[in-house]
């Protein structure tokens, strides 16, 4: 029983990480997982598990990796969507600024360094 219920606190402490990371409300997150306000912050504290179903969801409508959800760790490391989805602002800004930066420098066969 103990395992269950450290499972539960990663899950939901995970679930808060990509919340926060998404900028999205409790009451936003409750809506997309079709449950009240409560059950969902009882799932951010570990007192519920999340339901196979409930991870789906979280993959279909916010692209959060349930790989990462239930393990910690990612599948999708290369997967630029996923990565866009699950960044802050900042990080997002700064990847794009890079991919520009790199793409004028194919262009004028200049790089930024240079």
């Amino acid at each position: 029983m103990a395992a269950k219920k450290e499972f539960n606190i990663n899950v939901g402490k995970r679930l808060k990480e990509m919340r926060y990371k998404l900028g999205k409300t409790q009451e936003e997150l409750s809506e997309i997982l079709e449950i009240s306000v409560e059950h969902y912050a009882n799932l951010e504290n570990g007192i519920y598990g999340l339901l196979p179903e409930k991870f789906l969801l979280l993959y279909e409508k916010l692209n959060i990796d349930p790989t990462y959800m239930i393990t910690g760790e990612s599948a999708n490391v290369n997967d630029i969507d996923y990565f866009l989805a699950n960044c802050s602002t900042e990080e997002k800004n700064k990847f794009i600024d890079e991919v520009l930066d790199y793409m004028m420098s194919l262009i004028t066969g200049h790089s930024k360094s240079n």
